[in-house]
């Protein structure tokens, strides 16, 4: 989750309670704390998980980089469990990137006069799966299944200029310039390359810029 006071917290929190790991997608470089209240958690989260982030150290928190950081929340799961949001807020935006990325998404209901279950409602409503007992959640994820919760990674590329590409990216987002330059290749096979892995979901356009997946 991403760390925000409310659900994010108190996710993160029992995670590590119980003796688990937490991950904390963040939307501000890794040296700023945000919310300054999730000081203790932020690095509770570090030291027992992971923190991660796509902004370079000293990026303060600005609105428009937390939806754009929701994209990374959602693919980065296995299953979207919404708990709590309103119409029209960044819960949402999450919610509707798993469903683009072909996540479960689960959806907690609510009082119809509680605006924080309004965004939870309406999910159900376009096709998100109601979650009413635990074991909903447990059986999406295949607990009971041998190998369940193992994800085979994938496939490597097959073309010389593919694996230069995805080498190229160092598990940052590039620019088309800036994988000219790392990958040395010609624009014409670099854009075969590009091409290629679009087709088969290793890499996605966002604006101008690429992103390994």
């Amino acid at each position: 989750s991403g760390l925000a006071i409310g659900i994010d917290g108190a996710a993160h929190e029992g995670a590590l309670d119980a003796g688990g790991a937490a991950i904390g997608v963040v939307a501000t470089g890794l040296d700023v704390v945000y919310p300054r209240r999730h000081n203790v958690l932020t690095q509770r989260v570090r030291g027992r998980g992971l923190l991660l982030t796509e902004y370079p150290f000293g990026v303060q928190p600005h609105r428009a980089q937390f939806p754009e950081r929701n994209r990374i929340i959602a693919a980065a799961a296995d299953v979207c469990v919404v708990v709590e949001a309103t119409a029209s807020g960044g819960a949402r935006i999450t919610a509707e990137d798993a469903a683009r990325y072909g996540r479960d998404v689960f959806a907690l209901p609510g009082a119809r006069r509680n605006p924080a279950a309004s965004g939870c409602n309406q999910l159900i409503a376009d096709g998100a799966q109601l979650l009413l007992d635990p074991g909903d959640l447990l059986i999406a994820l295949g607990a009971g299944r041998a190998g369940a919760f193992w994800r085979a990674p994938p496939e490597p590329a097959a073309e010389p200029d593919d694996q230069r590409v995805l080498a190229a990216f160092g598990g940052e987002a590039a620019g088309t310039d800036d994988l000219l330059v790392r990958t040395g290749l010609a624009p014409d096979r670099l854009a075969g390359a590009l091409r290629r892995l679009r087709q088969t979901g290793r890499v996605e356009q966002v604006r101008s810029r690429w992103w390994p997946r």
